[in-house]
């Protein structure tokens, strides 16, 4: 059994409390026309409440962007120049739901229930995967699709559920020891996330880029990625150009709404 140097936990839930999760990103753009090529980083703000233990109750959240961009590949002003709309696309505002279905309204659906997946996973899901690691990485490997440039394997569907705040302590235990099992993964005993928060992290090496996952070291709990350029690549970016972020925050409140205090 791999050892990790932090304990693994959640906190108390209520059932009819929420969890928060709050996730400030830069997040990559991209456009061309077969010609010209831009991408960018733009900056957002993600705040959701899920509810505790049934998820059919409503949900909620709320999306923002600052207008704040980092040029990677062009600027605004020559995408302007080449006819190119620069309009952010990414929906911003709030909604609510149950189940978090939050835009079946806008086709005419009622919210409904869903079968669960690595991308939105459901208790249902969690529940039947097992927990020692050597059989969760072959669960991963299973699910995986073929490789493909900028996949990150089995990490990529860890790192979905991980980021949906719904993985429990022991799944997120396994799920850490299951990604250290690969060759391309190493860890980092202490590391600021993107937000600055001393972290642990799980650093997996799929060159050109490296994605670090970052976790809480007071509970175990995910708190972002950063993808990073790490060697010679077709878009001619710099090695150490930050492709993308997320540092997240999942709390326990007691209401749709309610921001806990350490945010």
């Amino acid at each position: 059994m791999i050892n990790l140097p932090f304990s693994v936990s959640d906190d108390p839930l209520g059932a009819n409390q929420y969890r928060y999760l709050r996730e400030h990103a830069w997040l990559m753009v991209s456009f061309d026309n077969n010609q010209r090529f831009y991408r960018y980083l733009s900056e957002c703000l993600d705040q959701q409440w899920i509810p505790a233990i049934d998820l059919g109750r409503d949900w909620s959240l709320e999306r923002s962007q600052s207008g704040r961009r980092i040029w990677l590949i062009g600027s605004q002003k020559a995408a302007i120049a080449d006819g190119f709309d620069v309009t952010d696309r990414r929906p911003v505002g709030r909604w609510r739901a149950p189940y978090g279905d939050y835009f079946a309204a806008a086709k005419g659906q009622p919210p409904s229930h869903r079968d669960g997946n690595w991308q939105r996973p459901t208790f249902a899901f969690l529940d039947q995967l097992p927990r020692d690691p050597h059989k969760l990485l072959e669960r991963l490997q299973t699910s995986s699709p073929p490789d493909r440039p900028s996949y990150l394997g089995p990490a990529t569907y860890a790192l979905d559920a991980l980021r949906s705040g719904l993985v429990p302590a022991e799944l997120r235990a396994a799920l850490y020891r299951a990604l250290l099992l690969l060759p391309q993964v190493t860890a980092v005993d202490s590391v600021a996330n993107p937000d600055g928060a001393a972290s642990y992290a799980l650093v997996v090496d799929h060159q050109p880029t490296r994605t670090e996952i970052f976790i809480d070291q007071n509970n175990g709990q995910y708190s972002g990625e950063r993808t990073t350029v790490t060697a010679n690549n077709p878009a001619g970016l710099e090695i150490g150009t930050v492709l993308g972020t997320r540092a997240t925050i999942i709390r326990a409140v007691d209401e749709i709404g309610a921001v806990p205090d350490t945010v």
